[in-house]
């Protein structure tokens, strides 16, 4: 066993000191460490759970915001989509001669509106034969009058006529898209 002295020297006290107490400061010493050590633990562990739970705060703003983000394009992207569809409907419907071309823009309001109401009113709509033609009015009549240079080489080639007329006019009218009405026949 370890005699007085050198306990004495290990706890580092002189030889008129009491070994107890001075055991006694020792053990209030380390009691004491262990509280502060235990306090900084618990403050370096409270710093970290801030940080974390910063860290934390700062990542569901992210997500947020990327979620928001996204959230926008898919409603963007489901708008363009509705609008391609309404499209293709109507210019199908034109296809099949259900609607006329010229009122595209209406029906197309129509099928942005409600597809299905758009579908069961053209289903119930009477064909319409795209394939006809104008027929030319007074006015359009007048545009397809030949021209001063082209009766002049008409009667240069000598077959300047009423007949030769009426077949220009016609030539221009079905060049502009337009059926000139027949001439009229002399009784």
């Amino acid at each position: 066993m370890a005699d007085e002295n050198e306990i004495r020297q290990a706890l580092g006290i002189g030889e008129d000191a009491d070994t107890v107490a001075a055991i006694k400061s020792l053990q209030t010493k380390v009691s004491d460490l262990e509280i502060a050590l235990n306090a900084d633990t618990q403050a370096a562990d409270k710093g970290e759970l801030i940080r974390l739970r910063r860290e934390l705060s700062d990542a569901e703003k992210r997500y947020l915001s990327q979620e928001s983000d996204w959230q926008k394009r898919i409603i963007a992207l489901e708008e363009d989509n509705r609008h391609e569809k309404a499209e293709r409907m109507v210019d199908a419907a034109i296809a099949a001669g259900r609607v006329q071309p010229a009122l595209k823009e209406m029906a197309l309001k129509l099928a942005l509106r409600d597809p299905k109401d758009f579908e069961e009113f053209v289903a119930k709509l009477p064909g319409v034969d795209l394939s006809e033609r104008g027929v030319a009015t007074d006015a359009d009549m007048a545009a397809l009058e030949p021209t001063a240079q082209e009766i002049e080489q008409a009667k240069q080639m000598g077959v300047w006529s009423p007949e030769y007329r009426a077949r220009l006019m016609r030539e221009k009218a079905v060049a502009k898209g337009l059926t000139p009405p027949e001439p009229k026949k002399e009784s």
